[in-house]
């Protein structure tokens, strides 16, 4: 597929226009000499291993691939025509997931959109990430740590088929957008995450969620990477709201992967916060869900999570703790988990392209009265 797209676009390219160059910028490139023709290729892998020491269960020593990421994007016409499309492909060994982000499949097609640019304003259509949770949206491959907090990967609603309007104005942006919904939902769970692949039901008679997202920045935004590896003189700072609204979805409320509660209405909010300055990082995330059902109580769930880095050595080694938090039902009192993690980072050329991570990580389970160490190595480089 990805050499058809080529040989398609080299030659209306070709007659569109005399001349042509290649190279390399973020990725291999083809683009026309008056700039109405881009095609980008490039390709990321996270290696990572992984020690858990588990209670109740057997202890983990495992290496995978944590993403194995192949991507190509561009614009086509014009400036204002652009496409992405991004696959995976993972392969993990592990009996307990905990921290990994894709299923053991060999190949999933992730993300295939087209976005038309006018000023400001955009519209997006196809498959990508809702814009609900901000560590969510961020890419795997910009994050300060080497997963994401079990609060985040709890309650983001992965990746699904729909339409976004987009537009950015000198100290705000928003987002509003539809989608399909999240076929069958669970409760808030550190061992029922929604992973990364695409979660869009097409059943007749699903309604489809609606979403909002709206930032604001006072001062330059801090944009969707983590960790000030910039290293700014100037403050940076960010505030983000998103709600969503699922309307007639499926619902299992006890992870058997069967249908308990038809119809179920979910409201969702998450509030963010960011700041870099000069090394430094602070960011955090509020998460409320709360699931209406048809003939048992409303469930109400909350969850946040807050980090900070500091770059030891400007925008080469970083520190960085975690602090999150997750109540999936808070009409009760014994389900409740708890993260803390510790990390350093190497960012071997003095961005996210390539780095190397030492993270621990304990989580804490109420309900089982489960108390996990774990200890991961990451390894990314970015072609």
């Amino acid at each position: 597929m990805i050499i058809s797209i080529i040989f398609t676009t080299t030659t209306f390219a070709h007659a569109q226009s005399e001349t042509a160059s290649t190279g390399y910028k973020d990725g291999f490139y083809f683009q026309t000499d008056d700039g109405n023709f881009l095609f980008k290729v490039g390709s990321r892998i996270n290696t990572l291993y992984s020690y858990g020491k588990l209670e109740n269960e057997p202890n983990v020593s495992s290496l995978d691939l944590a993403h194995a990421k192949l991507y190509f994007g561009g614009h086509a016409f014009n400036k204002t025509i652009q496409f992405y499309a991004q696959s995976a492909f993972a392969q993990n060994t592990r009996s307990n997931p905990l921290g990994l982000q894709n299923e053991n499949t060999a190949f999933s097609l992730e993300d295939y959109y087209v976005r038309g640019n006018y000023g400001d304003v955009a519209l997006q259509m196809g498959q990508f990430k809702v814009p609900f949770s901000k560590q969510y949206m961020i890419y795997s491959g910009n994050l300060q740590f080497a997963t994401r907090s079990i609060a985040s990967d709890a309650f983001q609603f992965g990746r699904d088929r729909g339409v976004l309007l987009t537009g950015k104005k000198t100290w705000l942006s928003y987002m509003l957008g539809f989608f399909n919904g999240g076929s069958q939902m669970t409760m808030p769970s550190i061992s029922n995450l929604t992973n990364s692949q695409n979660i869009s039901n097409d059943s007749n008679g699903q309604g489809l969620m609606y979403i909002a997202r709206l930032s604001v920045f006072p001062q330059r935004p801090t944009g969707f990477s983590e960790g000030d590896v910039d290293f700014n003189e100037a403050s940076r700072i960010e505030w983000g709201t998103s709600v969503a609204l699922d309307q007639n979805r499926d619902f299992d409320t006890d992870f058997n992967q069967s249908l308990d509660e038809p119809k179920t209405n979910t409201l969702s909010v998450s509030s963010d916060f960011s700041y870099l300055r000069r090394g430094f990082s602070l960011q955090g995330e509020f998460y409320y869900r709360n699931n209406h059902f048809q003939s048992i109580s409303d469930v109400h769930s909350i969850g946040f999570y807050a980090q900070t880095g500091y770059f030891i050595m400007p925008r080469s080694f970083e520190i960085a703790a975690r602090y999150a938090w997750l109540d999936p039902n808070h009409n009760t009192g014994n389900d409740q988990s708890r993260e803390i993690s510790g990390v350093l980072n190497w960012y071997i050329s003095n961005n996210h392209k390539h780095k190397m991570q030492w993270q621990y990580t304990n989580v804490h389970q109420d309900v089982a009265s489960k108390n996990d160490h774990w200890f991961h190595w990451m390894v990314q480089l970015t072609i």
